[in-house]
Formats: structure tokens, sequence, C-alpha cells
């Protein structure tokens, strides 16, 4: 045999290692999940229940949604600290113009008008983030955060601190309601993960991102109108962050200033496990969703299994730095 056909087949083999590597490497979430499955059924038999998975699902609905919403963001290379308190807030909107309680309004406006309040709302959040991060140039961590901790206040001082409860039926349907025994809550979850990844891997708008967060330099000099789709970027992350407040006040039946808070960190969280890069241009939202799932069944498989709820948070802590870990781990192969 030639020394060429010898170099060829070299090269064929460190190409198709290189390949079996990537392949594990962008899919390392779901041999995660399978054995943490695995292990939770073993572990704790009520686990893999319909009746547990079905409860798992409508818990962590609000969560999906939360990370689809960060996923966008990081992949054009950005991030969005305020979804947690976008949540809430809107949350908190919608319940002050409905209710005529001691902390609302008293308007007693119809639930669909209030509806479109809290998502025009939601879509003004999103677009003073893009505008403030896009035209003015300063930093997203800076402007979200600032968001975050506005719409906090700003909810403590409509509400005066107070819950908002016995919010109309029209209204928490969303959350609470069920099709044939079905919760509409799981059929959200799914039908907004097919939509997001439609979107985000055939649609021109979705490969944009990608784009951006790959080389926002190199996107803009091919024509690509970056600033458009980053402050578009923020208003979908906002409007999503708006349908999980809605979902989240009605499974609660009723509206808290704290609705929502911390759940950017378990956002974060499931995004950067499921593949998504905090570099931007890599990953995808079926990674996301693994991601999620993963965080669902370890918090579900710790109460199954009685374990302490400070220790549930701890691992939560722990997670979030796994995450970066597998990131930067990730990365560095690659490169």
């Amino acid at each position: 045999m030639s020394d060429l056909n010898i170099r060829a087949e070299r090269r064929q083999s460190m190409f198709g290692t290189m390949a079996i590597r990537n392949f594990i490497l962008d899919n390392i979430i779901w041999f995660i999940l399978m054995l943490m499955i695995i292990t939770a059924t073993i572990i704790a038999p009520k686990f893999l229940t319909v009746k547990n998975l079905t409860n798992l699902l409508v818990h962590f609905s609000v969560l999906g949604l939360l990370a689809i919403a960060e996923s966008m963001c990081l992949i054009t290379g950005n991030f969005d600290l305020s979804i947690e308190s976008t949540l809430g807030f809107t949350a908190v909107i919608a319940g002050w113009f409905m209710l005529a309680q001691r902390g609302a309004s008293g308007l007693m406006v119809h639930p669909v008008i209030a509806i479109i309040i809290m998502f025009v709302v939601g879509a003004c959040i999103g677009l003073t983030n893009g505008f403030f991060i896009v035209k003015i140039g300063l930093n997203p961590f800076i402007v979200t955060l600032s968001m975050l901790i506005i719409l906090r206040g700003v909810s403590l001082a409509i509400t005066k601190g107070m819950v908002l409860y016995n919010l109309p039926k029209g209204f928490y349907f969303l959350g609470f309601g069920n099709i044939r025994g079905f919760p509409i809550s799981i059929i959200v979850l799914l039908l907004s993960f097919i939509i997001a990844h439609t979107v985000m891997s055939k649609w021109t708008f979705g490969r944009f991102r990608y784009a951006i967060g790959g080389n926002k330099q190199a996107a803009f000099s091919s024509g690509i109108p970056v600033d458009r789709i980053i402050i578009m970027t923020f208003v979908w992350s906002a409007l999503l962050s708006t349908l999980a407040g809605w979902l989240l006040a009605g499974r609660l039946q009723s509206v808290v200033t704290n609705l929502g808070q911390g759940m950017v960190f378990d956002a974060f969280a499931a995004s950067v496990i499921g593949g998504i890069s905090l570099q931007g241009g890599q990953g995808n939202m079926i990674g996301t969703l693994g991601g999620v799932l993963l965080l669902g069944i370890i918090s579900n498989f710790l109460t199954l299994a009685q374990v302490s709820p400070f220790w549930v948070d701890a691992s939560r802590g722990v997670l979030i730095l796994v995450a970066m870990l597998i990131d930067a781990v990730k990365i560095r192969i690659k490169r």
C-alpha cells in the first residue's frame, strides 16, 4: 500500500473519530438524562409512573418557556437576566387590572383584555432591553440586571406587597386547565419547543441568530440586520417570559410579587447543560429541552427519595456550576 493511501486512511480515521467525539459532546445531555432516569427508577420506583411524570412536566413547564427565552438570547451572544422579573411583573399587571381587592386597581377588566395588556407590557420590556443594549451600547448584564430589580420594585409598589387572588377562571385555564384530562400546560410546553426548534433551525430569522452569535462583525458584513435581530430576540424573550407568567399565575390561581424568583439561574443551567454555548452561535432547542428535563428529573427524584429540600437547592447550585464546566470543556476540546 502506498504512502498516499496510508495517509488517506489515517485522515479518514481521524475525521471519523472527531465526528464521534463531537456527536458525544453535542448530545451529552441525553446520555446523562438516560443515566439519571435509570438511577431514579431503581432507587424510587414511584418515579416512572404516569402520574409522577405528568406532575413533573406540569411543574417544569414554566422553566421550559424561560429556558427557550434564555437560549435564544445566548445563541446571539447575549443573555437576559430579567426573564424572571418579566414573568412576575406581567402577571402582576394582569391581576392588578382584573381584581377589585385591596392592592389591585378595582377596574375588574375582562381576562382577555388583561392578557392582551400583559403581553403588550412584556413586549415593551423586551424592546427597552434591546434598545439600551443595541442602540445605546450598554452591557447586557447591567441592562437586564437593572430591569430585573426595577420590575421587582415596581411590582411591590403596585400591589403594596399583597397577594392577588380570586382570579377569573378565564385567566387561569392555561396553567390549571386540561383537555380530556391532559394538562394544557404540557401542550403549551411541547408546542413552544417544537415552534422554537423549527424557527431556529429552519427559518432564516433563526439562522441569522446563529450567525450573529458566531461572529457579529462577519454577520453584519454579510448584510444581516444585526441590530434588528438582537432587539427582536429580546422582545421574543420577554414575550415567552410573559407566557410563562400567565401559565404560572394560572397554575397557582394567584399572583405574588416574587413570582418566579430565582428561576433565571435554572433557565441558564438548563440551556447550557442542553448544549447552548455561553460564547454564542452553538446549540439547539432540543438540547435545551433535555436540560429542562434533567433539572426536573433530579429535583423530582430527590423529593421522592425524601432528601432534605435544602439539599435540593444545593444540587441546583451544583448543576449550574457543572453546566459552566461542561461548556468550557466542550469549547476547549473542540478547539
